[in-house]
């Protein structure tokens, strides 16, 4: 028994002796300086102390560099999402399509600032002679009394037109708001009303969304009555009660 315990205890002694042939060292921290850390010196040899870079770093770019360096890999841009992100070195505002600058965009809106008489059942232009803004002078106060836009694109087009009627006797009556594109009507809208004898003022409004050429395109906005014995288009500047606008909102 005796004999067997020491032999084991020898094959043991012997075990530890080969497992600490390499002794551990600590790392002895006055070797250092600041901003130094513990670096892999492969499996056979001691860690040391070191200085990392991005150099050390696989992948990673210098932030500290005025300039980013490289074209990493990035999704490529696409129109009318807010979710894209880009990580390239390169300028990308040109290649997304359907961008709008809102500085230097067509609109204007102008209103009538006297009344107009109107001839029951026969559409009349209505004439917006005076202008709030026309930031591209595509709008003709003077003349024709229409919207000539020289930018190709989708436009919002709004008119409101307050007309008093005057009814000889109870009865119902009509008034529209008409825009027309290029002399001929586009789309409309109609008040109907009930009311008794006399005057009675009331406001219609259109709005449409418009494809324009650009060049020769454009819009007025006319005005009818139907079943009153006379009708006047409202004018005014405070509060402005007839008035018609646009403004481009993309191609």
């Amino acid at each position: 028994m005796k004999r067997l315990f020491a032999a084991a205890l020898a094959a043991f002694t012997s075990l530890a002796f080969g497992a600490t042939q390499i002794p551990v060292q600590m790392l002895d921290q006055s070797g250092s300086t600041s901003g130094q850390t513990i670096v892999s010196s492969g499996p056979s040899n001691f860690p040391t102390w070191a200085t990392l870079g991005v150099a050390n770093v696989t992948g990673a770019a210098p932030l500290a560099s005025p300039t980013f360096t490289g074209t990493p890999a990035a999704p490529t841009a696409t129109a009318g999402t807010n979710t894209t992100q880009l990580a390239t070195t390169a300028f990308v505002t040109t290649a997304v399509a359907n961008q709008v600058a809102v500085a230097g965009q067509p609109a204007f809106q102008a209103y009538r600032s006297t009344s107009q008489a109107l001839t029951i059942g026969t559409p009349a232009k209505v004439q917006f002679n005076t202008e709030n803004y026309d930031t591209n002078s595509a709008y003709d106060n003077a003349t024709n009394y229409r919207f000539t836009p020289q930018k190709a694109g989708k436009y919002r087009v709004h008119a409101q037109v307050s007309i008093s009627d005057t009814l000889s006797a109870t009865t119902t009556y009509q008034n529209f708001a008409m825009i027309y594109k290029n002399g001929s009507l586009y789309t409309s809208n109609r008040l109907d009303g009930y009311s008794v004898a006399g005057n009675v003022a009331s406001g219609v409004s259109v709005e449409m969304d418009i494809q324009m050429n650009g060049t020769t395109d454009y819009l007025e906005i006319y005005a009818n009555v139907t079943t009153a014995a006379s009708a006047t288009i409202n004018g005014g500047t405070a509060p402005i009660p007839t008035y018609f606008e646009a403004y481009y909102i993309g191609p």
